[in-house]
């Protein structure tokens, strides 16, 4: 019974949100196939968020099966937005992706907006994935003017698994160096240890996983420090209940998720203009962790200041 009222409720929910995306495909049988709901708010709260979209796909754990698809951002204060989500019976492979992120981008033009780097050759969004086949595939078919980035957790386990641990801890350091003396350091040690494991690396290319493909490349976009698919992870995570339900209670469960989220926000922020105060106050914290000097204002001109140099752990650390 709860199958039959998913048209008449996907429905209900386009005509009563202009600008939404909902809708569901049924087989030669006339069973549902794919279900993919996309709100209205979703393509304005893509400018308002780091441009990096986390997509991901998880098994449903109800006695009806099918495969959950969600695609999450991250607000500045770390707020997770699910910005999009599908349910169907593909399993996890390129039809499934295709469809899915064929629909995403059309509910969601602001993926392909131009990057506000004129240097960037890419579109405005990176997307993060676990580097899945039939994921990338997709991907490259969807979005390919794009960036594309792998979670390096996945690609760590990966090595753990075929080439030990040791090699494994290559990774974390590939991953997160910012020095190219230090990253052909590795390499080279990576080569001499494990010739194999040095290939496959290589291969994935830097571009899509290490630090240091930054400084090489002027024309990469900005991941602002993601470097692996905890945004999916914990999307999951929050939605968790509707992966044990039938298709109905998720979709419903999923939506008032995202709303709640929304309205939250808003509400939160109502009658702030620019850069709210939580924001200023997280990016000037992180500034002072990362630079050598402290900056103090020394006039009231807005024009004079005194810079110290930091000294002891502090300075160090970064």
């Amino acid at each position: 019974m709860s199958f039959q009222l998913v048209g008449p409720y996907v429905q209900t929910f386009a005509e009563r949100n202009p600008g939404s995306t909902a809708f569901m495909e049924r087989g030669s049988d006339n069973r549902i196939q794919r279900v993919f709901v996309c709100p209205s708010f979703a393509n304005d709260v893509l400018m308002c968020v780091r441009p990096v979209i986390s997509i991901d796909a998880a098994h449903m754990r109800s006695e009806w099966k099918g495969t959950l698809y969600l695609a999450t951002v991250k607000s500045a204060l770390d707020d997770l937005y699910p910005v999009a989500f599908a349910i169907t019976v593909d399993g996890e492979d390129l039809q499934g992706w295709l469809w899915f992120l064929e629909h995403l981008k059309a509910s969601a033009p602001n993926l392909i907006t131009e990057h506000f780097r004129r240097e960037c050759s890419y579109k405005l969004f990176t997307f993060m994935s676990d580097r899945g086949k039939g994921l990338i595939t997709a991907l490259r078919n969807v979005f390919p003017d794009n960036h594309n980035c792998y979670c390096v957790v996945h690609i760590r386990r990966n090595v753990e698994t075929d080439f030990g641990k040791k090699i494994a801890t290559m990774v974390t350091l590939l991953s997160t160096t910012s020095s190219l003396p230090e990253k052909r350091a590795l390499l080279t040690e990576l080569e001499r240890k494990s010739p194999d494991a040095y290939k496959y690396l290589t291969d994935i290319g830097a571009k899509r996983w290490m630090d240091s493909a930054w400084l090489e490349d002027e024309k990469l976009p900005p991941r602002y420090g993601f470097r692996n698919s905890n945004i999916s992870e914990s999307a999951n995570n929050m939605l968790n209940d509707a992966r044990n339900g039938n298709w109905l209670d998720a979709i419903d469960g999923i939506l008032i998720k995202m709303s709640l989220r929304i309205t939250k926000s808003q509400s939160e922020n109502e009658g702030k203009d620019g850069v709210v105060d939580d924001i200023v106050g997280l990016a000037t914290k992180r500034w002072e962790k990362c630079v050598g000097c402290r900056v103090y204002a020394s006039g009231n001109d807005g024009e004079t200041y005194s810079v110290y140099q930091k000294l002891g752990e502090e300075s160090e650390d970064f």
